[in-house]
């Protein structure tokens, strides 16, 4: 039985991630989205990425997916990473790339070899199920659908929080069953 997301290692991080495609275009005039979310061995989110690339196939979008999570990682200075998706074809693709590269995203294929021929790096890299990668999924979706460029985030926004949440077993936050700080019922008393 699948359980969903799980904590990584001890001294590691765990980055899922997710591209989308759409065959015909959103009302944003976009077709894609890629979502990534980076978490440290207690769940915390360190770096989140919501946002289109304007790539115009799935094969493209994942595999840019899965190198704007080793992106994150070393923006963050991350270098033991745990890289989870669902894209098998992806994952495939990047491991076979001394047999066949296709032409039309040999730069991201040559840039997934360069960046794991790092020495700093140990990588682990996983195809997992949907229920383990919620949350990117998430990200995809909505940077599909609001934004024009991937933009990364620190702090969680929209549904991030309860999908964050139910990933660490804590429940939901939907319908007002959320914790608040001192400051943030201030600020909603205030109307801020």
């Amino acid at each position: 039985m699948d359980m969903g997301w799980k904590l990584p290692k001890k001294g590691w991080v765990k980055v899922n991630v997710h591209g989308v495609y759409y065959q015909t275009p959103l009302t944003n005039g976009t077709r894609s989205g890629v979502g990534v979310v980076v978490r440290n061995e207690d769940g915390d989110i360190i770096v989140m990425v919501s946002g289109t690339l304007n790539l115009l196939n799935e094969r493209v979008n994942d595999l840019w997916a899965l190198l704007m999570g080793l992106r994150c990682c070393l923006y963050a200075g991350k270098h033991k990473v745990i890289l989870e998706t669902e894209s098998g074809d992806a994952v495939r693709e990047w491991q076979d790339w001394r047999w066949f590269i296709n032409p039309s995203y040999s730069d991201v294929i040559e840039s997934l070899v360069k960046r794991t021929d790092d020495e700093r790096l140990e990588l682990e890299v996983s195809v997992v199920t949907e229920s383990s990668n919620h949350l990117a999924r998430y990200l995809a979706i909505d940077g599909a659908v609001n934004r024009s460029v991937a933009v990364m985030f620190t702090r969680p926004f929209g549904r991030v929080r309860d999908l964050w949440h139910r990933d660490m077993g804590l429940g939901t936050t939907e319908f007002g069953f959320d914790l608040y700080t001192e400051e943030e019922y201030r600020k909603m008393q205030e109307g801020d």
